[in-house]
């Protein structure tokens, strides 16, 4: 269960939060880091690229389980905008799984 709808205006670069239990609406404005996703996707793809070009893997941000879970979350958060209900991730996360069954 969450307590709070949060969105994203990407036209004007802001994150809006509106908290169910107390009422409260706030905006927030982040700092652009340039690139697609505030810069992440770039920090990403050249941690990467150095990664390989060094053989050093820890410079590698993320592992592979982190980056499904990041990846599963976000799907099932778009589910539970869809259907303006709370999922459940651990069912989710079996659905999708028997989906690639």
């Amino acid at each position: 269960m969450t307590d709070a709808e949060v969105q994203l205006d990407a036209s004007r670069k802001t994150i809006e939060i509106r908290r169910f239990s107390t009422g409260v609406h706030e905006i927030l404005t982040p700092k652009s880091g340039g690139g697609t996703y505030a810069g992440g996707d770039s920090a990403i793809m050249e941690n990467f690229a150095d990664a390989i070009l060094t053989g050093q893997t820890g410079l590698v941000l993320a592992s592979v389980a982190d980056s499904l879970d990041s990846h599963l979350l976000a799907f099932a958060a778009g589910e539970s905008r869809r259907n303006h209900q709370a999922v459940d991730l651990a069912d989710f996360e079996k659905k999708i799984g028997d989906a690639r069954d």
